[in-house]
């Protein structure tokens, strides 16, 4: 197995396809080997401290939800937390793409 380090992320060239991403002091798997992916995470929990907080649900924003089939990925609660972070919550919607110059307003 080949290792590269790209910055934050480290890329594992191989088989099973296995990427890591770490945030401070979060670790997300994915990949497309479930027992690779438990035995990864039990070789860490062998070495390290570490709670399994199971599926990934949110990350850097984004709502993931996933299915048998699919991964859903939105930003509904960003969206909201942020119009109503600017009292934007009542505003009417326009559909998008906008016309290049639309001023946003409150009505």
């Amino acid at each position: 197995m080949e290792i590269e380090e790209d910055g934050e992320v480290l890329i594992i060239l191989g088989r099973p396809f296995l990427p890591r991403k770490v945030y401070v002091d979060d670790l997300i798997h994915v990949g497309n080997d479930l027992d690779e992916i438990i035995t990864v995470k039990l070789g860490l929990n062998n070495r390290f401290k570490i709670k399994d907080l199971g599926h990934l649900k949110y990350l850097l924003h984004l709502e993931i939800a996933r299915s048998k089939a699919n991964i859903h990925i939105c930003l509904r609660k960003y969206t909201l937390n942020t119009l109503s972070e600017f009292g934007l919550l009542a505003s009417k919607f326009v559909s998008t793409p906008m016309t290049k110059g639309t001023r946003l307003t409150q009505e």
